[in-house]
C-alpha cells in the first residue's frame, strides 16, 4: 500500500566532496603554512591522505609543532585561495537548481 509522504521542507548534506572539491585549496594552504614556518613541506599526497581529520590533528600528523600559530597562518591563506582553487562538482549546479525549483533555494 502506498503512503503519501509530506513534501520535503529541507535538505542537509556535506558540502565538500558532495557539491564542491576544495582539495587544491587545502593542499596549497597546508604547503603555505609549512613554508611559512620553514618546515618540510608535505606532499600533495600526504595532505590528501590526512583530509577528514580535524585541522589541528592534520597539522600535527604532518609534523607541525606550533599548531595554533599554524592555524593562524593556514586559515587566512585558505580564505584567500579557496575562491579560485575550489571547483563545483559535476551535477552540483543542476542539483541546486532542482532544489530551488522545489522551493528550497
Amino acid at each position: 500500500m502506498y503512503t503519501a509522504h509530506p513534501p520535503l521542507r529541507a535538505v542537509a548534506f556535506d558540502l565538500d566532496g558532495t557539491l564542491i572539491d576544495s582539495t587544491d585549496a587545502i593542499v596549497a594552504s597546508y604547503q603555505y603554512a609549512f613554508e611559512y614556518f620553514s618546515l618540510a613541506v608535505p606532499t600533495r599526497e600526504a595532505v590528501i591522505g590526512s583530509i577528514g581529520h580535524p585541522l589541528p590533528a592534520q597539522l600535527g600528523m604532518m609534523g607541525m609543532i606550533d599548531i595554533e600559530a599554524a592555524i593562524g597562518i593556514y586559515k587566512p591563506y585558505y580564505d584567500q585561495v579557496a575562491p579560485d582553487l575550489t571547483i563545483l562538482l559535476p551535477g552540483a549546479e543542476s542539483f541546486l537548481t532542482a532544489l530551488g525549483a522545489r522551493g528550497m533555494g
